[in-house]
């Protein structure tokens, strides 16, 4: 059931989404530099598949707080593009190279331009383009002023947090393993906030929901952000490229300090914290080598640790839905993208 909405969402939105990226193009075409060649591998980039989640989850709440879907698809795109600018600048920060199947964004932007630091360059303006598309797309005057004001007020706040995540994120490998505890709170900070706290809250407010109304979701969208980022680390390290789109064990190769790795550190022996303190961070791992690591991440049980925490948040999130002031049809649908969250844990 939840599967079938979340294709009929996406299909709603990447018509819309495409439609406004193509008409962001012919303004660029009156510009003097071609910069609408590079603004294509960005629609590309943006319409290449994806859950569209958190577009999904902002229309979920609007309904379930009284509010027509039809009326919040460009802020629930917003979210969508805003997701997607994150990712491009994630694609950099972690030297990715793919990206759901194709060239990440920096990648096809340099291969255009035919010169590393320009393509890069030009990543980092597409990015601020799909800021600013998304921000336009919050605020696009169809509610009142002040419930697009909160809206806003809501990513800006949520955007801060993320960056702070990102950049934590990006230096915790140059220090020593961090505590289960620091990892969390990178986390947190990272993702669960603007994937599902996020969306949710500017749904809700935008349908005018009250504050006592939207910080009651919390008690979902905190648990369920958490169990989705654990989630990820494990597909990180152990998920098929085809599958994620990403080259295997890829967060072992970057060095990430996620939950996974915390525990299995904690836990290891002697011998096997040395092998992790050796292959983690490195670019150059073989398939045998990341073989190795993730069979510490099994032998110190941190694999299985991790699934059972997913499990205990993805519950305790359910749990929380009866206490929300949403209607019935968005519980359920809630609780359906719940068991998604745990099946991406399995």
């Amino acid at each position: 059931m939840i599967t079938a909405y979340l294709d009929e969402f996406a299909r709603a939105c990447d018509t819309r989404l495409t439609a406004l990226l193509l008409g962001r193009e012919r303004r660029l075409a009156a510009m003097p530099v071609d910069l609408a060649r590079f603004h294509r591998h960005l629609r590309d980039y943006v319409l290449r598949g994806g859950k569209r989640l958190r577009g999904a989850l902002c229309t979920i709440a609007h309904e379930g707080f009284g509010g027509r879907p039809s009326d919040v698809l460009d802020a629930a795109m917003g979210l969508e593009l805003t997701h997607a600018w994150l990712l491009a600048y994630d694609d950099v920060m972690d030297r990715d190279e793919t990206r759901r199947g194709g060239p990440a964004l920096h990648l096809a932007a340099a291969r255009e331009a035919k010169d590393d630091h320009r393509g890069l360059s030009l990543t980092l303006v597409l990015g601020g383009l799909l800021q600013s598309y998304a921000a336009q797309c919050v605020a696009s005057g169809i509610f009142p002023a002040e419930r697009e004001l909160r809206a806003l007020r809501l990513l800006f706040d949520a955007l801060e947090d993320t960056n702070l995540g990102q950049g934590l994120d990006v230096l915790a490998p140059l220090g020593p393993p961090l505590a289960a505890e620091g990892v969390q709170k990178i986390e947190q900070l990272k993702t669960g906030r603007y994937t599902f706290e996020l969306p949710l809250a500017v749904g809700a407010v935008l349908a005018g929901a009250s504050q006592s109304q939207v910080d009651g979701l919390q008690a979902y969208a905190g648990p369920l952000g958490e169990a989705f980022q654990l989630a990820d680390d494990l597909q990180g390290a152990f998920a098929d490229p085809a599958i994620t789109g990403k080259p295997a064990g890829g967060d072992l190769r970057e060095g990430k300090q996620t939950l996974l790795v915390a525990l299995a550190w904690e836990r290891a022996l002697e011998k096997d914290r040395a092998v992790l303190a050796a292959g983690l961070g490195r670019r150059d791992l073989s398939d045998g080598d990341v073989a190795h690591l993730r069979a510490i991440l099994e032998s110190t049980g941190a694999r299985t640790e991790t699934q059972n925490r997913v499990r205990s948040r993805v519950d305790a999130a359910v749990a929380a839905l009866g206490r929300t002031s949403l209607n019935k049809e968005a519980q359920i649908r809630l609780a359906g993208i719940a068991d998604l969250v745990l099946a991406r844990a399995a």
